[in-house]
C-alpha cells in the first residue's frame, strides 16, 4: 500500500503541468495518513489515506470538506481482560477502522509563497468499526461519532509542478452507542493538486 501510494505520489509530481497557487479556486489533496494511537489501540497505523477538498472563498480562507480512512491493529499480551460483568483470559488481538467525514475551513497565512502554513478546523462524524478476538470469542462493535478535527500544517511548492502538504490532525471523537470515544493524532503528506 506505501509503496503504490508513493509510486503515484512521485509519477504525480513529475507528470503533472499544474502549478499550486493559493488564488486557484479549488485545491484538492490527496494524504497519506499515519496515525499515532488510540485509547484502544496503543500502536501507531501506518495504513491510512485522506481525500480533502477546499474552495477557496478569499486567498487565504478555504471552505470544503475532508475524508478519511486509518486502520489500527494490536497484538495484547496473554492476560485476563473484562468486558462488563464477564472475564476471559489469553491472547487479545484489536482491530479498529476509522473513517471521519468532516467539513472543513482553513486559514493561510501566506498565500502564494513557496512555503504557506495554515491552521484548520473541522467539524462533522466519525464512522468506528471495533473488533476484539479473543480465541473463539470475538466481540464486534460499530458506531456512528460527532467529531471535531483541529489542524495545523504548511504546503510547500517543492517544484514549478510539484506542491507537498504536511499536516498534523487532532481527530476528538465522542461516546456513541458502546464505544467509548475515539481520539487520536495523525500526521498526514499529501499531494496537492
Amino acid at each position: 500500500m506505501k509503496k503504490i501510494f508513493f509510486t503515484l505520489l512521485v509519477f504525480g509530481c513529475l507528470s503533472t503541468s499544474i502549478t499550486y497557487s493559493q488564488s486557484k479556486k479549488h485545491v484538492y489533496i490527496l494524504e497519506y495518513s499515519v496515525g499515532l494511537g488510540t485509547d484502544f489501540i496503543d500502536n501507531a497505523s501506518f495504513r491510512g489515506i485522506g481525500f480533502e477538498y477546499r474552495n477557496m472563498i478569499k486567498p487565504n480562507i478555504g471552505v470544503g470538506v475532508g475524508f478519511g480512512y486509518n486502520f489500527f491493529y494490536e497484538e495484547k499480551d496473554y492476560d485476563t481482560y473484562t468486558n462488563g460483568n464477564e472475564s476471559f483470559s489469553g491472547k487479545q488481538f484489536r482491530y479498529l477502522h476509522n473513517i471521519p467525514m468532516i467539513v472543513a475551513g482553513d486559514y493561510y497565512f501566506k498565500p502564494n509563497e513557496k512555503i504557506n502554513p495554515f491552521v484548520g478546523f473541522g467539524i462533522g462524524g466519525n464512522y468506528i468499526f471495533k473488533r476484539t478476538e479473543m480465541g473463539v470469542f470475538l466481540i464486534d462493535d460499530e458506531a456512528f461519532q460527532f467529531a471535531m478535527r483541529p489542524e495545523v500544517g504548511a504546503i510547500f511548492q517543492a517544484g514549478p509542478n510539484a506542491n507537498i502538504s504536511f499536516t498534523a490532525k487532532y481527530l476528538i471523537g465522542t461516546d456513541a452507542d458502546d464505544i467509548d470515544a475515539v481520539n487520536y493524532f495523525a500526521l498526514n503528506i499529501g499531494y496537492v493538486f
